[in-house]
């Protein structure tokens, strides 16, 4: 009886270790949250994170490729002290007044907030023609020691020829896919532990 107890003590410890540790996903909005975020971007994702202790800070940037070679490699980059949990937060965004694609990004956690701006001047030619977006599904995505994740992506193809379709990989693959788009900026974080 006392190595039975004893096992089922040892697999109830293991099973709650196993509480979703070092994972990120996006967020369900309420409808308020998804109002705020129309008003503030046109488009926007929000993820959640949960990490253990071995992570103190995260790393969020924004890549843009251009006919899939990086042309610019952590622009509006930031860095953030996290804890336990907190979210991601990207918003995007075309002003044709000032020919500007841009972008706000945003880490909470740990009862701190810390955000950046970023933009890019873009031409008449990307302002008219087609665009797509992209954020990771609503699955648990691990996180992994000292490795990038790309989390969102915007894109624009000129050729109204082209197929717009996203591949659904595109952001675990994005490589694979990266010379179908004139324009991409990806959305890429890493969790980085103490140095």
């Amino acid at each position: 009886m006392y190595k039975t107890v004893l096992f089922i003590i040892v697999a109830l410890l293991t099973l709650s270790a196993c509480n979703n540790d070092n994972t990120i996903t996006s967020t369900d909005l309420s409808e308020l949250e998804n109002t705020i975020l129309t008003v503030t971007s046109e488009r926007s994702s929000v993820h959640e994170f949960n990490i253990n202790d071995d992570y103190e800070r995260v790393e969020v940037w924004v890549e843009k490729y251009v006919e899939g070679e990086l042309v610019s490699g952590d622009s509006g980059g930031m860095r953030a002290g996290v804890q336990d949990d907190g979210y991601i937060i990207f918003g995007t965004e075309i002003d044709t007044d000032s020919k500007e694609f841009s972008y706000d990004l945003g880490v909470s956690s740990g009862g701190s907030i810390v955000s950046t701006k970023g933009n890019d001047l873009i031409s008449e030619e990307q302002q008219t023609q087609a665009s797509s977006w992209a954020s990771k599904s609503s699955e648990e995505i691990p996180i992994d020691h000292e490795h990038e994740l790309a989390l969102a992506i915007a894109t624009f193809t000129f050729s109204p020829d082209e197929n717009m379709g996203m591949p659904a990989d595109i952001l675990s693959n994005f490589d694979e896919h990266k010379d179908q788009f004139d324009v991409a900026y990806v959305l890429k974080l890493e969790f980085l532990s103490e140095e």
